[in-house]
């Protein structure tokens, strides 16, 4: 993930959205000359990630007549004009850019961490460990973006009940629980970062102030420790 930022961020402030993030579109790839072997190990500090499927991406402050239209959806740009208005859009495409890399994180981690088999009694002095058979629920990021935008209304403490309740997840429930829910408050800033955005533009006067951007989250606890 803290690559991923890192990817992201060097595209923002070159000035660029990528506006098409994907599990498809995030690559891993290697410094080694034997990439086989370093990805097959991931060896972090061989890891690179690099972004794919930039056809859709624009500049940040891209204000055609489309773009203008989206942004009234968080009532975006509203009143602003100049660079006002093209700080207000800028913040919006980076906040889209990291809600949508909340999304890609999430589906990767119920895809890599999910199990088909539970525990449901542990295995004794003289007694073996009974495991279960579970389902694991098919994950994908257009579906995960309408559970949590339309079934959790974008609550991800209801998210994380509904991971509670599948015994697939129980890894993944685990690792963002640690050190007081820290993934879970971690990807409560992602997922939540467009509205974040809007309410920021209402309450200042100074587009652009205090916004998020990706490098801001490589700060973020749940990611300097990993």
């Amino acid at each position: 993930m803290r690559k991923a930022l890192e990817a992201v961020a060097f595209c923002h402030e070159a000035g660029y959205a990528h506006r098409s993030l994907s599990p498809e579109n995030i690559v891993l790839s290697s410094t080694s000359q034997d990439k086989s072997t370093a990805l097959q190990q991931l060896t972090p500090s061989l890891l690179i990630v690099k972004l794919n499927g930039f056809g859709f991406s624009t500049p940040l402050a891209d204000s055609s007549p489309q773009r203008l239209e989206s942004a009234r959806l968080y009532k975006v740009g509203e009143g602003k004009v100049g660079g006002e208005l093209n700080l207000a859009l800028s913040s919006l495409s980076i906040a889209e850019d990291l809600y949508s890399l909340g999304l890609c994180f999430l589906q990767l981690l119920l895809g890599a961490l999910a199990e088909d088999e539970v525990v449901i009694k542990e295995g004794g002095l003289f007694s073996d460990t009974i495991k279960e058979k579970v389902s694991v629920p098919v994950v994908t990021q257009q579906g995960l973006e309408r559970q949590i935008e339309d079934v959790f209304n974008g609550d991800i403490g209801q998210l994380r009940e509904y991971c509670k309740q599948e015994p697939a997840y129980n890894k993944v429930v685990a690792m963002l629980d640690e050190n007081d829910l820290e993934g879970w408050r971690f990807l409560t800033t992602m997922l939540g970062a467009r509205q974040g955005v809007a309410r920021k533009l209402k309450e200042s006067e100074m587009p652009g102030t205090g916004m998020l951007t990706a490098r801001a989250l490589l700060a973020s606890p749940f990611i300097s420790r990993g």
